[in-house]
């Protein structure tokens, strides 16, 4: 199985590039991952740092990934199966083919092939393959590499778990249109938790932002690429545009309905972009009367979602 361009989407994690370079390989679709990416969890409750308690999914960090897996293989028909052999290399030797491909998932700080992201100590997923005109298995890693990377035996010895990939029937005989996607996601936002909305969550984070006792817990190292909030709000900013994107690719039967509703969407993503922006400036100078800003623009952020959601309930198409 010959891989023919290697591509790496800067809006996507990691997982949704390794899913992005799978539907190529298989020649399958995989937008519908993004129906759920329009989110906000924030935990103020937890005693743990604010940079903890927050993340681009309403359940937690940990079920993304079995989310968008699930939505993979129901809208698109790839499946992932997730495996713990007791001996990985002889089950990945055997495995791997022309025909099939695996996924894996390893310690951020054990990838081989791209030093400087190894200060980071998350999760890392890749493709496992075997190259015909190379004659070996191979790992693609669009993320951190625009060539195919040799598998060596140390990078399967570091190796946590191991995904058996398979085309599968989609469970979804047809596929959602504009509204029902749209809608979806409003209930989603609208709902939050369960106890209270996205909208209000956001709140919650700005004013604990303010405070300088819980402020003072956000976890600040030396090097700016291991500041854990930089990455989520970068999730968080990445997830609004992916949604974008997945509704720009369906089509609506009111044409000025849908460019209004792209409009908005993209007032709210430029607004999380000036946020994603002040917390690198902040990272940057350690200035914490910058979060006051942060938590103005993040008041802002929310009204204009809350607004754009009850518009979209109300609607009548």
């Amino acid at each position: 199985m010959n891989v023919k361009n290697i591509v790496n989407k800067n809006n996507y994690s990691c997982f949704e590039n390794m899913i992005y370079n799978l539907a190529n390989i298989y020649n399958c679709g995989y937008r519908y991952i993004f129906m759920d990416s329009w989110s906000f969890f924030y935990n103020s409750a937890s005693d743990i740092s604010l940079d903890e308690n927050i993340c681009d999914n309403r359940d937690s960090i940990e079920s993304i990934n079995d989310h968008q897996i699930n939505l993979l293989k129901s809208h698109h028909g790839i499946n992932i199966e997730w495996l713990f052999p007791n001996n990985m290399s002889e089950f990945i030797y055997d495995t791997v083919n022309e025909n099939t491909v695996l996924v894996a998932e390893i310690d951020m700080q054990d990838i081989r092939w791209y030093k400087p992201n190894q200060v980071y100590d998350v999760n890392h997923y890749f493709i496992i393959m075997y190259n015909d005109e190379l004659n070996g298995l191979y790992c693609l890693d669009s993320l951190f590499s625009a060539s195919l990377q040799k598998l060596e035996i140390e990078d399967i010895m570091k190796i946590k778990k191991i995904g058996l990939v398979k085309l599968c029937v989609p469970n979804k005989v047809y596929e959602p249109d504009f509204n029902q996607v749209l809608k979806h996601a409003a209930n989603a936002c609208n709902n939050g938790n369960g106890l209270i909305s996205d909208f209000q969550m956001m709140k919650v984070f700005a004013n604990d932002l303010t405070d300088d006792k819980k402020a003072s817990r956000i976890y600040k190292p030396k090097q700016i690429d291991s500041f854990t909030i930089l990455r989520k709000i970068h999730y968080i900013y990445n997830g609004r545009y992916n949604f974008h994107e997945l509704l720009e690719t369906i089509n609506c039967i009111d044409y000025e309905y849908k460019k209004f509703i792209l409009g908005q969407l993209t007032e709210i993503i430029a607004k999380w972009q000036l946020i994603n922006n002040f917390f690198i400036k902040w990272a940057y100078s350690r200035k914490d009367s910058i979060l006051d800003t942060i938590a103005n623009k993040l008041f802002e952020a929310s009204v204009l979602e809350e607004n754009l959601t009850k518009n979209i309930l109300s609607s009548t198409l």
